[in-house]
């Protein structure tokens, strides 16, 4: 039997299924809108979220707290009991999946990258420690490796940089990582209205057509702004002045204030808050910068090449492999090489510099690239594999 897309019932098994809650959410909703688009049979099926077409909801009476993996994965095997799926791709470790694809990145590697984002020794050795004695992360990494260890699941890695850490960190072959890059919904530029608005929304700093150095996170010291600070008052004055950070994001900004008043760089660093939509922001701005310490594949990055931004980022995201260094941006080795950061900066302040990296990303086609387009016809030919090697297997 040859599989035709539109044959194929997929169950795409996430936690939460609330887009406001970041980019795993966001990304497993607009997956699922893409798979449909091809014809594919796809429901959500999440522990909490608000019921709608598509999604099934297991454990409503949860509302907005975490669900502990061990009831959502019960309730998941009496769902696939009763419902018949062709696929089962989950973005958590569960031993009866077809695919296991970690929105995260690796448990292990995330950890890892959450400890070394503190700045002091002491500081990440207690975060080791925290992570070590939090008893979710812990029936995670144990769920995880088990999956790993004793099942066939297949891994479907958002990037090299995932595969390398489930071989390093769990010793797996090849064959049993597929790597197929994320994707992002590239939709139609925003009006100049919108983009505007975004630049008064920063206020005077960004009065004058004033470059804009965008960062956008909710996990700030994860994603580097305590580095970000300190790089942007490394850079010569002049070039400061003449330019704007801007930070965006829902995450805790009380010491990241305090640290940009502490280095005399207050005047030019705008905390400006949550954001509905990404694209005003990166319509408006100069460049896209996430000098981050973990990211299995940045949605940010993504969204910021789409929009013909370069951009700056570093060798733990994943999203630094869909881009030249030197050409479409800056790659750094280590968020906290505030020499080379600053540097990276200082380019995306240079107007030529920056022109340059920006027809590049358009010569090349990057926005295509980064389609979520790709990242599903890849995940449609996965899928057809699996089924037909689960044929052969039943012949």
């Amino acid at each position: 039997m040859v599989y035709s897309p539109s044959m194929i019932r997929v169950a795409l098994i996430i936690e939460r299924a609330d887009i406001a809650l970041g980019g795993a959410e966001r990304s497993i909703a607009e997956l699922a809108e893409a798979l449909r688009a091809h014809g594919l049979s796809c429901t959500i099926v999440a522990a909490t979220g608000d019921p709608d077409e598509g999604l099934c909801i297991l454990c409503p009476e949860r509302g907005g707290s975490r669900t502990p993996l061990d009831l959502f994965r019960r309730m998941v095997r009496v769902h696939l009991a009763e419902t018949q799926y062709d696929v089962v791709h989950s973005t958590l470790p569960l031993p009866f999946a077809d695919i296991y694809q970690p929105r995260g990145g690796s448990y292990r590697a995330a950890m890892r990258g959450s400890a070394e984002a503190y700045e002091r020794p002491w500081q990440i050795a207690a975060k080791r420690c925290a992570n070590a004695f939090n008893a979710r992360r812990r029936t995670l990494l144990a769920a995880e490796r088990t999956l790993c260890r004793d099942t066939g699941v297949t891994i479907a890695a958002l990037s090299h940089l995932v595969k390398g850490h489930f071989q390093a960190d769990y010793g797996l072959a090849d064959d049993r990582i597929a790597v197929i890059p994320n994707g992002i919904r590239v939709t139609p530029p925003p009006t100049d209205e919108q983009a505007a608005a975004f630049r008064q929304r920063l206020g005077p700093a960004a009065t004058g057509g004033a470059p804009i150095l965008l960062f956008a996170a909710n996990n700030l010291r994860l994603k580097g702004l305590g580095p970000l600070l300190r790089a942007w008052a490394r850079i010569p004055a002049d070039a400061r002045r003449r330019g704007v950070l801007a930070i965006v994001g829902s995450g805790r900004a009380g010491p990241y204030r305090r640290l940009a008043h502490r280095l005399g760089i207050a005047d030019r660093v705008v905390f400006a808050g949550p954001v509905d939509a990404i694209g005003p922001a990166l319509a408006a701005c100069r460049a896209a910068v996430l000098p981050t310490w973990y990211d299995p594949c940045s949605r940010f990055i993504l969204e910021a090449l789409a929009a013909g931004r370069p951009v700056v980022t570093t060798r733990f995201n994943g999203a630094a492999e869909r881009f030249v260094d030197g050409r479409h941006g800056r790659i750094l080795d280590r968020p906290n090489d505030i020499d080379g950061l600053a540097a990276a900066l200082t380019h995306m302040l240079d107007d030529g510099w920056a022109e340059r990296a920006r027809r590049a990303i358009i010569e090349d086609n990057l926005p295509d690239a980064v389609s979520i387009e790709h990242h599903v016809e890849a995940l449609i030919g996965l899928y057809e594999r699996l089924l037909g090697e689960r044929k052969e297997a039943h012949a």
